[in-house]
């Protein structure tokens, strides 16, 4: 060893010994807090409604606007998730103040789609506007987010 590299390890050692403690010391806190959310997660339920609760929440199913039948619900399907009866179509109302009646289906395959109930087309995705008028009218209050 050259005598500049002897002068040097010592300071070198000191600088990966203090890394090292300090990197363990962090990686330590950070287990310990993984494990205690992990407790609380398995101990600690997740909110939800009850059925009354999420019953009294839901508008009145308006029969007289849902024209279309459950075949022609299911003709309005990509011809991939018409290969095989759907697992479950239920009939629901969709949104807010505007509420249309629409057929939730769930393929065989687990995939999910909605037609309109009224006319048969497929409704695009759901934005943030409509998600706030869906929440505000299931909540009952006017300034809910």
């Amino acid at each position: 060893m050259t005598s500049a590299w002897r002068r040097t390890w010592p300071r070198i050692r000191h600088c990966l010994y203090w890394t090292h403690r300090w990197l363990g010391i962090g990686g330590c806190l950070l287990f310990v807090m993984w494990f205690v959310s992990g407790v609380v997660m398995m101990y600690v339920g997740y909110p939800n409604l009850t059925d009354a609760e999420r019953l009294a929440g839901l508008g009145p199913l308006r029969l007289a606007q849902a024209t279309v039948s459950p075949t022609a619900a299911l003709d309005a399907l990509p011809p991939a998730a018409r290969a095989q009866p759907p697992r479950r179509m239920v009939l629901e109302m969709q949104g807010g103040t505007d509420s249309q009646p629409v057929w939730r289906i769930v393929d065989a395959r687990g995939g999910r789609h909605t037609v309109s109930a009224r006319d048969g087309h497929v409704p695009g995705p759901v934005d943030a506007v409509q998600a706030e008028a869906i929440g505000r009218a299931f909540s009952g209050r006017a300034g809910a987010r």
